[in-house]
This record gives structure tokens, C-alpha cells and sequence, in this order.
């Protein structure tokens, strides 16, 4: 893979988009056609992954073999392919090592800008403030009130590594910028520690990744901690996060990590990737003493096809009080209309507790629509 800034000062800054999902997006071109296209940046990617219809559109060429790509949901198997082009503002990549597999359409990206982006590049993503800075390594001044925190590489995948506490809990966990979740640990570590029994409040979550979708329980911790075997001054503490703990062992929980570390979390900080020196370069943004946004209504969805349909319901919590349903479909919120392709729901019901959140939804059993008004708390 080839890289090339044509600016005189090889540095480059772009607006950087947080999805409805909580994904962080660039808008680039690609291919030499310069087609727009929305890339996803994630450290938690071992390869770039392109989606199939993309590389249909881009007629991109295919290369001998298959690889497995293990995330969220498990391991799932794609095509090698290669991309002839990709551009981000100023800069261009060439000739670019691609695999061609499907993943959620929800994650609002036709590629996943993995390792051997990050690799090449400083990677600098300010979620605060909607900006990401790419530079060559060491083209980047320090931020000030910027911490480095050692960086370890996953043998296999490339995915880097940091040592953290939670609770007081020691142990080793991936750096995920392609998680929407907050700290989400692993299922042996979980069950070595007893936290599921650990937390009695929880909510259910899901996430989505290269291969589908994971359960989880979302609880409040009372702290967590990025640490520094070699200098104790570098620890960052954050209060009361919000973690997740899965509900199930699949093959995507196949090493001995504590957890995986996403921008849930990651956004209270301004991050700045250097692969070159395994640093990453830590700086409190401004959301970083922030409440941690929760869902405050009490129910899930699931894209079904075009519609958005509530999944699960929380005991005790506005939406079971005023008679939500799994299998109901929500058509509008605060007068936004609903699909599973566009959604504001996330945001809304994450919004202050007292808020009302009025709903307009399709009964499952009759077929007939319903206006519902769930008024917000806090439920962690």
C-alpha cells in the first residue's frame, strides 16, 4: 500500500462524523472514479474490510484465498480483494489490501479503515470537537495536558493493547475505535470475577460489528483506571463508568483479555495513535467529567428490513409502564420518522432524565398506531 499527502505540510484535518451508532466516520472518495464514500475508523480491525457491494461497484479485483475476520458477533469469512484507490481530503492511498465481506449496514461505512491505516499514519480523532488529524509519524506537536500510555500489538491482528483496572480488577485490554460501546469485558474475565452477580442493576444492550450482532449487560462500576507499569503518575481514573459484560461465550472471546476499551469511553479523551512509537497520547477533552449518556427509556431495537422494531423491554422502566412491546414498530420519535436505515433514536433517549420522549408506534398484535410519551430517568 502506497500513501501520499500532495499539501505541503503532510498534515491534514477533515470533519469527523459520529454516527447514530456511535461509529466514528470520515467522508472520502474511492476508487479512481473519486465515488463519495463514508469510512469508519477502527483500531479494532485487523484488515481494511470493504463491503460487497462497493467492491461490485468499484468492480474492484479479487486475489487468490479467503480470510477469517474475527469482532463483535463472532468470526466471519470474506474474499481477498484490492482497491485501487482510496482518498481523504489531501491525502491518497494506492493499491490498497482489501477483504470483501458483508457487515451491518448500520455501521453507515462502505470501508473499515483497519491496521494497515493506522500503521502508516499519526491518527489523531477529536470527537469533541468533530475533527480528525492525519499526519506521517512525527509530524504532530504534543497537545497540551497530553499523556503517553505504552501501546502492545496483538500478534496476529495488529490490534493494539493497553493495561487498565477495573474496580481494582487488573488486566490487558484492546483499544476498539470501532466499538460504540463504553468498556466492554471479556466473557472469561467476567465469569473469573463473578461480576455478572457483581452488578444487580443492568440493562441490555447490543452491538453490532463485522459479524453481526452481540448481547451484553450494560452495569455502573465504580471506577476505571488506564495504568503504566513504568510510571504510576500516567493513570487516568474516570468515576462511575458505564461498562458492559457479555451475556455468552463466542469465538470472538477466544484470548485471555480483560475486555475491549470503545468510543464510549474513548471520546472523553482527545486521541492521537502512533503506531510508529506503540503510543497513545491521552488528553482530557472537555466531555471528559460528563455523565455517561445511558439509554433512559428502558427498551432496544432491531432492524427488521426497513423498519425499526423494539426488541427487548426494560422491567421497571418508562417504556414497560406505558406498555411497549417486543415487536412493536416505531414509526416516529419527537416527530423524527423512524427506519432502520435513519434513526435519531439512540440520542434521543439518551437526553436529560425528566425529558418526555413521545413516540408514535405500530401495535404487533393489532396493526394499528399508537402515540405513547415516556418520560426519562435514569435506570443505572
Amino acid at each position: 500500500m502506497r500513501l501520499h499527502f500532495q499539501t505541503p505540510n503532510s498534515t491534514i484535518t477533515l470533519p469527523l462524523e459520529t454516527s447514530p451508532t456511535g461509529h466514528c466516520i470520515v467522508a472520502g472518495r474511492l476508487g479512481n472514479q473519486n465515488q463519495p464514500a463514508q469510512f469508519l475508523l477502527d483500531t479494532g480491525a485487523s484488515v481494511m474490510v470493504l463491503s460487497p457491494k462497493a467492491a461490485e461497484r468499484l468492480a474492484v479485483r479479487s486475489l487468490p484465498g479467503s480470510v477469517e475476520v474475527t469482532g463483535i458477533g463472532g468470526t466471519a469469512s470474506g474474499r481477498n480483494a484490492r482497491l485501487e484507490r482510496l482518498t481523504l481530503g489531501t491525502l491518497t492511498l494506492e493499491d490498497i489490501p482489501v477483504v470483501v465481506l458483508p457487515f451491518p449496514e448500520l455501521l453507515g461505512c462502505e470501508l473499515i479503515l483497519g491496521y494497515p491505516f493506522f500503521e502508516k499514519l499519526l491518527v489523531r480523532l477529536d470527537t469533541v470537537g468533530g475533527l480528525v488529524t492525519l499526519a506521517p509519524p512525527g509530524k504532530l506537536s504534543p497537545q497540551r495536558g497530553e499523556q503517553a500510555l505504552p501501546l502492545v500489538f496483538e500478534e496476529h491482528s495488529g490490534i493494539p493493547v493497553v493495561d487498565a483496572r477495573v474496580d481494582s480488577i487488573h488486566g490487558t485490554f484492546t483499544i476498539d475505535t470501532g466499538s460504540s460501546g463504553t468498556v466492554t469485558l471479556g466473557a472469561k474475565f467476567t465469569q473469573q470475577h463473578r461480576l455478572l452477580e457483581r452488578y444487580p442493576r443492568s440493562q441490555e444492550v447490543f452491538a453490532a460489528g463485522v459479524a453481526g450482532i452481540e448481547r451484553a449487560k450494560r452495569v455502573r462500576a465504580e471506577s476505571f483506571v488506564f495504568t503504566d507499569k513504568g510510571n504510576k503518575a500516567r493513570e487516568f481514573a474516570l468515576p462511575r463508568p458505564l461498562i458492559e459484560l457479555p451475556m455468552g461465550l463466542n469465538s470472538s472471546d477466544s484470548t485471555d483479555r480483560a475486555g475491549n476499551i470503545g468510543m464510549g469511553f474513548l471520546s472523553r479523551f482527545l486521541l492521537t495513535f502512533d503506531y510508529s512509537k506503540k503510543r497513545l497520547h491521552l488528553s482530557k477533552s472537555r466531555d471528559f467529567t460528563r455523565s455517561y449518556p445511558h439509554n433512559r427509556a428502558g427498551f432496544e431495537t432491531l432492524p427488521w428490513g426497513e423498519k425499526l422494531l423494539v426488541r427487548t423491554v426494560q422491567p421497571e422502566s418508562p417504556a414497560q409502564e406505558q406498555g411497549l412491546v417486543p415487536g412493536d414498530e416505531l414509526i416516529a420519535a419527537d416527530r423524527f420518522l423512524l427506519t432502520a436505515r435513519v434513526s435519531s433514536l439512540r440520542r434521543l433517549m439518551e437526553q436529560q432524565p425528566g425529558t418526555p420522549l413521545r413516540l408514535v408506534i405500530r401495535r404487533k398484535s393489532d396493526g394499528e398506531q399508537r402515540e405513547l410519551t415516556l418520560t426519562l430517568r435514569d435506570l443505572l
